[in-house]
């Protein structure tokens, strides 16, 4: 019986699981073709990825989002976060974003926040 290791790092603990397997894993989401990156340093105010140096790249349905050294919050449906409300991610928090990227926006909960984004599309 193979195994298969998944690492699952959050930033209080970094934890390793082993999954017995019989057959090769698969996931909706992957194979992921890279399509581009883009950080984010003004989130002073309801930002979203259009705000990206060349946008949202063409196809990509699938965001995987690392916040910098200050908490933001995020909402994608379509109202507007605010530095209180919202669905908080802390500093060195990542996440990924499987759906609708242009739908995301982004604010910084603290001044000085960074959050980068590597882009992909996934079949």
């Amino acid at each position: 019986m193979r195994k298969i290791a998944l690492l699952v790092s959050t930033a209080a603990a970094i934890v390793l699981l082993t999954i017995p397997s019989r057959s090769q894993v698969s996931s909706t989401v992957l194979p992921l073709q890279p399509l581009g990156y883009c950080q984010l340093s003004s989130l002073n105010s309801a930002t979203n990825f259009s705000a990206c140096s060349g946008g949202i790249p063409a196809g990509a349905n699938v965001a995987w989002i690392s916040v910098g050294s200050e908490a933001i919050r995020y909402r994608d449906d379509g109202t507007p976060p605010t530095a209180s409300a919202g669905f908080p991610l802390a500093a060195g928090a990542t996440l990924l974003y499987v759906g609708t990227p242009r739908l995301i926006q982004l604010i910084e909960q603290k001044a000085s926040a960074t959050v980068d984004v590597l882009f992909y599309r996934s079949p």
